[in-house]
């Protein structure tokens, strides 16, 4: 009997031992099944097992990195460990880096190329309904953009208004290659608080999509830091200055931790020259939104903090 059992949860059977009886024969069913369930049960266990070693091994390859990345920098310091405090904070950046990098899995070109060969629809999916389904729900505003007859806009200007055809949506076939694209270009990037995000006239080098927190915009006079205006998650840093390439006109500072998706200079301007209309919309909504939402207030709180300066040191307005 323990033979038969034996062989038949195993999957094999030999059937020199075999139900006769419809009793025998039900028995028999139901330690088939018990056994497909448990060869299932002990399968799923082991190949979960692999997949945790897995992740455990990229994690200390990550990590195996960052340590011969600090022993070269050592060397480059005349063998002088770095500092603990700039040591800290490059191994902050990264474990964020790694934990919130929501392209992660798509690093390798082995990845890319397996990516590549699904089909669209789960491309999409994948894209859109499940790695930045939040990002997408926050920054809705960010990549709505209205279609417009071309050549209706040249008579409108000068005749009637400006008639809207609908937003492009993912079943346009260029912007969703366009979305893919931005999205597949976002990288996690963090910030503390009272930690200096941008400074006055400083070189922007990535559009910054704030998902969550709170920071300050404002400006410096006679070296002291003014803030004008607080925003929070929903909103965009530096877009303005790298469409139109310019430096910061302000200075952002974290209020809170800032959870943040940003996207490099020079992919961005890869991504428009190719995706142009999208570009020039994105560019023309970024314009209006930056000039209501933040230019405009900053610029009368700063306007106001001079003229009180002057009421109290009228010489100084030469």
């Amino acid at each position: 009997m323990w033979y038969w059992a034996t062989t038949t949860l195993a999957s094999v059977g030999f059937g020199d031992i075999r139900p006769i009886s419809n009793s025998e024969r039900l028995v028999t069913a139901m330690i088939f099944l018990i056994g497909v369930a448990s060869f299932s049960f002990i399968m799923g266990n082991f190949i979960e097992m692999l997949m945790e070693f897995r992740n455990v091994t990229a994690e200390n390859e990550d990590h195996a990195g960052l340590t011969k990345f600090f022993g070269l920098l050592s060397r480059f310091n005349k063998g002088h460990p770095l500092h603990k405090n700039m040591t800290r904070k490059i191994e902050e950046y990264f474990d964020n880096y790694w934990a919130k990098d929501l392209n992660y899995a798509m690093k390798s070109e082995q990845d890319k190329r397996f990516l590549s060969e699904l089909p669209k629809e789960i491309r999409v999916a994948i894209y859109k309904d499940f790695l930045f389904h939040n990002f997408l729900y926050k920054f809705k505003f960010f990549f709505t953009i209205r279609k417009n007859d071309l050549m209706q806009n040249i008579i409108v200007k000068s005749i009637m208004r400006k008639k809207s055809l609908g937003t492009y949506e993912w079943t346009d076939r260029h912007y969703c290659s366009f979305m893919i694209r931005f999205l597949s270009c976002l990288e996690p990037r963090q910030y503390q608080k009272d930690e200096i995000i941008l400074r006055d006239l400083e070189e922007v080098e990535e559009i910054l999509f704030v998902i969550k927190g709170e920071y300050a915009i404002g400006y410096t006079v006679n070296n002291i830091e003014h803030f004008a205006l607080k925003l929070h998650e929903r909103t965009v840093i530096g877009d303005m200055s790298i469409m139109f390439g310019r430096r910061s006109e302000f200075m952002y500072k974290a209020l809170s931790y800032l959870d943040i998706q940003a996207i490099r200079k020079q992919e961005y301007f890869d991504i428009v020259e190719k995706y142009h209309e999208y570009g020039m919309r994105i560019k023309a909504k970024t314009f209006n939104r930056y000039k209501d939402l933040i230019r405009r207030p900053v610029l009368e709180h700063k306007k106001a903090t001079y003229e009180h300066i002057f009421r109290l040191h009228p010489n100084e307005r030469n």
